[in-house]
């Protein structure tokens, strides 16, 4: 990884914080829920990467909750 890719790294999870961090308190549990469609949060850790696993699964959920996309959508952009 050279400074470009580690300076767009650092840039990408710092937007992702601060989008979580806005968004957090109108994401309810239920929304979430809903839009795993009842899988565990065991099951869901078995499919995400290291990348996503490092800024956290519960983190990781509430961004796809907020862009209403599927977990796997990210997975491809990280």
């Amino acid at each position: 990884m050279d400074c470009k890719e580690l300076q767009l790294s650092d840039n990408f999870t710092k937007l992702l914080k601060e989008l979580m961090s806005e968004n957090e308190k109108y994401r309810t549990q239920l929304q979430l829920s809903e839009a795993w469609n009842g899988m565990t949060q065991a099951e869901l850790s078995k499919r995400l990467s290291g990348k996503v696993q490092s800024i956290g699964l519960n983190k990781y959920l509430k961004l796809c909750a907020l862009f209403n996309v599927p977990f796997e959508y990210f997975l491809e952009k990280v």
